[in-house]
């Protein structure tokens, strides 16, 4: 696959997934955000988003919606991830492809939060 060059291509890429997907806008069990925003991060970015996405399909798992989310300063490494379920969002950072599919996994899908790799925890 070739690299991803810009943000606008990352974007367009998430765009392309949510279609195929069917992705719904609203009254989903589980919203995941994706840090897309930082130019040395796009590809890492990129392989994040296409784990997340593979995973999703696999699993056969629709009740979600992809959001881009922007870097959320020097706690938070990029590339990062976090989810929000059941009330509470959960930040996940310096995250990669495998970590990514074990988080829709065992958080997304079965609602365990993968303690280990948390980095930051906040109730809506």
């Amino acid at each position: 696959m070739e690299k991803i060059k810009s943000i606008d291509e990352l974007r367009r890429l998430k765009e392309q997934s949510q279609a195929f997907l069917k992705t719904r806008q609203k009254d989903v069990k589980v919203k995941i955000y994706i840090s897309v925003d930082k130019e040395e991060n796009t590809n890492a970015s990129r392989d994040v988003l296409l784990a997340v996405l593979d995973e999703l399909k696999e699993r056969d798992f629709s009740d979600f919606q992809i959001i881009e989310k922007a870097p959320m300063g020097s706690d938070i490494k990029e590339p990062f991830m976090a989810l929000e379920r059941d009330d509470l969002v959960i930040y996940y950072s310096n995250i990669t492809p495998n970590m990514a599919r074990e988080i829709i996994v065992s958080h997304a899908i079965k609602g365990q939060i993968v303690s280990d790799w948390v980095s930051k925890r906040s109730n809506l």
